[in-house]
């Protein structure tokens, strides 16, 4: 029976210690990959959404025509409404898509207007910093005359934000992008500028009385 015992292989305790570290140590770089990615994912959809907007300032620049379902092509012109960018994130997965206003109405109209292309976003979120809306829009009517239902900031910006959706609460990571700057004359100066950093959703107080009306039955008893 002694020999039994002595013969028996096992961990020693130092073997077992230098085994967690080992799992502790790439469980740590398998993090840190994951959050690299999600920054990086952030930061080339973010340049990505930058790089749309300076094209359709552009397009209104060159007053580039545009020729509507239905017409001829001796009909084509420049917008009316100009070129806008649309972002929908009332949808599952986020979005946004570039298009031509045909001016029928102010912003996004989906039976008027014509979308040029579509650009899908998810798993990222997007909303506008100043107003807290999900969908909104910004076309440009003219180099520096803009149609939009965004808020304006303390520094009378037009600001997006592209970040990592994490849920009700928690800290995570962002990208902003300026798409113009209102003047004090009333024109928009699209001085397109991108800027990275973490965000924080705080997490909900408890709710000290469940039952919300304890205290009235109380009373009522």
């Amino acid at each position: 029976m002694k020999n039994l015992f002595k013969n028996r292989s096992g961990f020693s305790f130092i073997e077992l210690m230098i085994a967690i570290a080992i799992i502790m140590i790439i469980s740590a770089a398998f993090v840190v990959n994951v959050r690299l990615n999600t920054q990086e994912s952030i930061e080339t959809k973010t340049e990505k959404i930058a790089s749309d907007v300076r094209y359709l300032r552009n397009l209104a620049v060159s007053r580039a025509k545009y020729q509507f379902a239905g017409q001829t092509e001796a009909e084509k012109a420049y917008p009316p409404g100009g070129y806008g960018i649309y972002f929908n994130g009332n949808v599952t997965q986020h979005k946004y898509f570039l298009y031509a206003d045909d001016g029928t109405q102010v912003g996004y109209q989906a039976a008027n207007d014509e979308k040029l292309y579509e650009v899908v976003v998810h798993p990222l979120k997007l909303d506008d910093q100043n107003s807290g809306l999900n969908s909104f829009y910004f076309a440009f009517i003219s180099e520096h005359e803009v149609s939009t239902n965004m808020g304006l900031g303390q520094q009378t910006q037009y600001t997006i934000n592209i970040r990592e959706d994490i849920g009700a609460w928690g800290t995570g990571y962002q990208g902003t992008l300026i798409l113009g700057e209102l003047s004090s004359d009333g024109y928009v100066w699209s001085n397109i500028g991108t800027s990275y950093g973490t965000f924080n959703i705080p997490k909900p107080d408890p709710d000290p009385d469940p039952d919300g009306d304890r205290f009235l039955r109380r009373i009522a008893d």
